[in-house]
C-alpha cells in the first residue's frame, strides 16, 4: 500500500507531471484544502487533471526541492507528507503538504490533501 505513496513522492521530488499522472487510477478522485480565503477548496477527478493541479502549485519554482517527506501505512490508508523548499515570486519559501490516499493495484483511487500554503522564509 505503502508503494503508490512513495511513487508519488517520487514524482513531485522530480517534477515528473508524467510520472505523477501515472499514479493515480483512472477513477480517481482528489480533493484539497488550501490556505485561500477566496477558493479554499480544490477537487479535481482523473490523473490528468490532477497533476496539472500539481503542476500550477509546483511548476514554476526554480530552485525546488523536497527537504523533508515520509509515508507511512494507516489502517487501510497510506499517510504521505512532504515539505518543498522552492524560489518563487521573488523569495524563498516553503510549503508542506500532508495527505492521506486509498490505493488499489489501478493506482491511488482516493487522496485527501491538506496544504500550508506558500510562506516566505529566510
Amino acid at each position: 500500500m505503502t508503494e503508490a505513496g512513495q511513487a508519488f513522492i517520487d514524482a513531485i521530488a522530480t517534477r515528473d507531471w508524467t510520472a505523477l499522472e501515472r499514479c493515480f487510477a483512472k477513477s480517481s478522485r482528489f480533493t484539497a484544502a488550501v490556505p485561500n480565503e477566496a477558493n479554499p477548496f480544490r477537487d479535481r477527478a482523473g490523473g490528468e487533471q490532477i497533476a496539472a493541479q500539481f503542476r500550477a502549485w509546483f511548476g514554476d519554482a526554480d530552485p525546488y526541492e523536497v527537504v523533508d517527506s515520509s509515508v507511512d501505512g494507516i489502517a487501510d490508508r497510506t499517510h504521505v507528507t512532504y515539505r518543498i523548499r522552492c524560489f518563487e515570486d521573488g523569495e524563498w519559501q516553503v510549503v508542506e503538504q500532508q495527505a492521506y490516499l486509498t490505493a488499489s493495484d489501478g493506482g491511488i483511487e482516493r487522496m485527501n490533501l491538506t496544504c500550508s500554503g506558500f510562506l516566505p522564509t529566510d
